[in-house]
């Protein structure tokens, strides 16, 4: 029958001894998975979809596992094939236990409104002497951005079935590995060709002599790792593990740092320029690719 479903023994989604499912109690009345299962149903049934998936912690991966096989024997063939379980670690925060047992617990919320007070004030801090032109809607905007890129981000970057350990200090950091690392990148990237625009009237363009990048080891792979985002894009949707496109997203930005402090753009001649500015256009279109299917909104400065 696990075949017939589209597994192997390689690909069980739950290792080890599979238990009978029990469905009543000794009086007879219902247990959960009587209940989840005409649920299941309902759901196909009512909705009109093809596929469901179900998001629950992977601690619920055999009680979903085991949820497929009197679908299966009872006729429901199509809807136990295509009733999908994904999984997640269990989330907490460095340095405090959570237990939703005890109720001790951060809701989302929270920790949503913690980062943004944190981004408020990394803001401040950051801008303290410098003159800025910037009017509240778009402070706002990219505050938002940035807080949502703190709190998207760790939960995306780590592939589902491992815990995930938030800490704010980490999360909130431009520097290093982080949701606002690549953000930062995305509005270098606009920064950059708006200045070559500005100052020296030239845009991205196709009309480069191509030879300036192909002579550049760091361009060659830096075209390479565009080249992959399509064959990434269909692995995490097959795989259903959004950290793939989280990690293409971190090596762009961290390829994008690498090649900016490498690679003079407005010193260089006119040539090289233009062939340096397409580079940055495209790296710039990746991380915006990628970070708006993460949900984080790429912001042209920060």
């Amino acid at each position: 029958m696990y075949k017939e479903l589209g597994f192997s023994k390689s690909n069980l989604p739950y290792k080890g001894h599979i238990p009978d499912l029990q469905l009543t109690r000794k009086d007879g009345t219902a247990l959960y998975p009587t209940k989840d299962i005409a649920y299941s149903i309902m759901k196909f049934e009512n909705h009109k979809a093809d596929k469901v998936y179900n998001v629950i912690s992977d601690e619920q991966s055999l009680p979903q596992f085991q949820m497929l096989l009197p679908l299966y024997q009872l006729g429901y063939k199509q809807i136990a094939k295509n009733l999908h379980h994904y999984a997640y670690g269990l989330v907490e925060l460095q340095g405090r236990k959570m237990s939703g047992r005890k109720a001790i617990y951060i809701t989302s919320d929270e920790y949503y409104d913690e980062t943004k007070v944190r981004a408020r004030m990394a803001k401040k801090a950051s801008s303290k002497g410098k003159e800025e032109s910037m009017d509240w809607e778009e402070e706002e905007e990219i505050l938002t951005a940035v807080t949502l890129a703190s709190t998207r981000f760790p939960l995306v970057e780590t592939d589902p079935q491992k815990k995930i350990v938030l800490d704010l200090d980490r999360e909130l950091d431009f520097r290093r590995n982080a949701g606002p690392f690549v953000l930062y990148a995305h509005a270098r990237t606009c920064g950059i060709i708006n200045r070559v625009k500005e100052e020296k009237n030239v845009e991205p363009s196709l009309d480069i002599d191509f030879s300036l990048l192909a002579e550049d080891q760091l361009s060659i792979e830096i075209a390479h790792h565009i080249d992959s985002f399509e064959e990434e894009l269909k692995s995490a949707a097959l795989e259903m593990n959004p950290s793939k496109i989280a990690s293409w997203c971190n090596n762009l930005a961290q390829y994008f740092m690498k090649y900016y402090e490498n690679n003079p753009i407005l010193s260089a001649d006119k040539p090289l320029m233009k062939a340096r500015l397409l580079m940055v256009a495209i790296i710039q279109k990746g991380l915006k690719t990628g970070l708006s299917l993460l949900g984080i909104p790429p912001v042209d400065r920060i």
